[in-house]
């Protein structure tokens, strides 16, 4: 298996009013997989993330999209 990802962690201005200060992410990953005597196989994604600090560790608000333009959206919860 081989995976390369490139990405961009941006931090904007905090917004008034509110005591979060958000995070917004851009990043793109390919993948090559060794399927054995079938060859390799290629899979590639890009995403946007925004991500918030809360007490339980970071939570963010993820849409993905495939090589096939499928979209994900997904939501993550405390610290990973």
């Amino acid at each position: 298996m081989r995976v390369a990802d490139s990405g961009m962690l941006l931090h904007p201005w905090p917004i008034k009013h509110v005591s979060s200060h958000p995070g917004l992410a851009f990043w793109y990953e390919a993948g090559r997989f060794d399927m054995g005597s079938r060859g390799w196989k290629t899979h590639q994604s890009s995403s946007i993330a925004t991500f918030f600090p809360t007490q339980v560790g970071a939570t963010a608000l993820e849409l993905s999209f495939d090589e096939n333009g499928k979209a994900r959206f997904r939501l993550m919860l405390g610290s990973f």
